[in-house]
């Protein structure tokens, strides 16, 4: 039952966050109602859900995210040959979602049913990913600094310049009240570089990175024993998330954290500690909030394998993200910690994100503190770690429901939240239902 309020909450969200952008909308405590529930649901540690009922459950989640594909509540559209493509693509997904969710219903299927299954399964997987291909060439121009900024900063790096010292237009002329520029760590200008370097969107960077993250996903799956419709399911439930497109089409970098924590969790189950450190360090080199997921799950190791392998693992994230870091930023420190860092520290409380705060704030006109949105946030992050330090043997699982505590307290209570870090969370919540569907069911078999 816990396993179907997390997907039902998974579903909830991927449905609100379509309608609303992630921007200020009155399902606020709806949404936040749903997210608490998710958490809830992982911290009781639910026993692993039948395959069957996931996959009936499941399929009706996944009809709906391609039917809110199709309507593209959140992207700007415009009218190209890529649009009209990006059209038929959808259409076509939806289409053939009907007959791949009645293929998921039976608990066992003849050899002419797999047959079938797997081919619309396989076509699902290629129509999500050239709709997602697609988004850079439908809206090359969203009107949004992540894009503009990062891209200049892309620029800047190729011909080395400094990123974090160079003075940024305005696109919105004052009316979110802080200075634009590259506000993050510098580890995703070597991921956009080569895009860059031959004239190329760096949203592809994102789409390919969701692409990675969809492996991963299959990866987990399979590492579980999952059958192969129950593999299918958890990969297109992921890749049809349908803010995913409103995502990569605003160039929010929180797309490329989320392969370097499936990967991590997938590495943490082979107890391979060296690539676990590796894809740490990496995170940690993206974005300033990525330690949300490194530390529970250094954490882990720690609890299932002892320091040695914990250290080494801390050891080799912090090396590659030091590496990473520590060049550029000690080209002029000041400009960096300004940019990163302190910009972020100053910049106000924004009255559109898609937060209790702002929902507080605008239907009863009572702002949370600064104080008080710190003092949520950190009952949250140490009572995740707690939880997480304390538990009798974690498992994975465990660390997924840690960051998820982290990242909504920090998010629902803090003075913005928009749909990349809800998104990040609901990677977190797809990922822990990977881990817990039944493997030992018959139906398990086709």
């Amino acid at each position: 039952m816990s396993t179907g309020v997390i997907l039902l909450s998974y579903g909830l969200a991927g449905v609100l966050l379509d309608r609303t952008g992630g921007f200020y909308d009155r399902t606020v405590p709806i949404f936040a109602l749903g997210l608490m529930a998710a958490v809830a649901a992982m911290l009781r540690d639910p026993r692993p859900a039948g395959a069957v009922i996931f996959r009936r459950l499941g399929a009706g989640v996944y009809v709906v995210f391609t039917a809110l594909i199709v309507l593209n509540h959140s992207i700007h559209l415009s009218d190209s040959g890529a649009l009209t493509a990006m059209n038929a693509v959808t259409r076509t997904a939806l289409a053939i979602g009907a007959p791949l969710a009645l293929l998921l219903v039976p608990a066992g299927l003849p050899p002419r049913g797999r047959r079938a299954f797997r081919w619309l399964a396989a076509a699902s997987v290629g129509l999500l990913v050239a709709w997602q291909i697609l988004i850079p060439f439908m809206s090359p121009h969203p009107g949004v600094d992540v894009l503009s900024s990062n891209t200049a900063a892309t620029n800047y790096f190729l011909r080395g310049i400094n990123p974090y010292v160079v003075q940024y237009p305005d696109i919105y002329n004052g009316k979110y009240q802080y200075e634009p520029g590259f506000l993050y760590f510098p580890g995703a200008l070597f991921l956009y570089a080569p895009m860059r370097l031959f004239g190329g969107d760096i949203r592809l960077v994102h789409a390919f990175a969701n692409i990675v993250s969809a492996a991963a996903v299959a990866a987990v799956a399979m590492q579980q024993r999952m059958a192969e419709r129950t593999v299918w399911l958890m990969t297109l439930l992921w890749l049809a998330l349908p803010i995913t497109g409103f995502v990569i089409e605003q160039a929010w970098i929180d797309i490329l954290l989320v392969p370097c924590v499936f990967w991590a969790i997938w590495a943490i189950g082979r107890r391979d500690w060296i690539l676990t450190g590796v894809l740490c360090g990496i995170a940690l080199a993206l974005k300033q909030y990525a330690g949300i997921a490194v530390a529970p799950l250094l954490l882990l190791i720690l609890r299932q394998a002892g320091w040695r392998a914990a250290a080494q693992a801390a050891a080799i994230a912090a090396g590659i993200a030091a590496a990473l870091i520590l060049p550029m930023a000690l080209l002029d420190w000041t400009a960096f910690v300004h940019s990163t860092i302190a910009g972020h520290l100053d910049a106000p409380v924004r009255r559109d994100a898609y937060n209790v705060t702002i929902y507080l704030y605008r239907q009863y006109h009572w702002l949370l503190s600064p104080g008080a949105r710190l003092t949520l946030a950190a009952i949250g992050g140490l009572g995740g770690t707690a939880w997480l330090a304390l538990k009798p043997q974690p498992d994975r699982r465990d660390a997924l429901a840690a960051m998820s505590l982290i990242l909504a307290a920090s998010t629902l209570f803090g003075k913005w939240a928009f749909c990349n870090y809800y998104y990040w969370l609901a990677s977190f919540m797809l990922l822990y239902i990977v881990m817990s569907v039944r493997t030992d069911d018959a139906s398990l078999l086709h």
